[in-house]
């Protein structure tokens, strides 16, 4: 929970809630090479987590 607070900005007591509620999507956007370094973190404390892009391709 400590590692999602400092990525994103939230307080603990939400990361925490957020643990304990998994499976779960976080709702807050995170860059990509944020969201990769925040899943080798979780993955190392031996929980299973996944990088998901959600939003606009670059289709211009």
């Amino acid at each position: 929970a400590e590692e999602i607070a400092l990525m994103t900005g939230c307080h603990f007591t939400t990361a925490r809630q957020w643990m304990n509620n998994l499976p779960k999507v976080l709702p807050t956007p995170l860059y990509k090479h944020q969201a990769q370094h925040l899943v080798r973190k979780l993955i190392k404390v031996q929980v299973l987590a996944s990088v998901i892009f959600i939003g606009q391709t670059s289709n211009a």
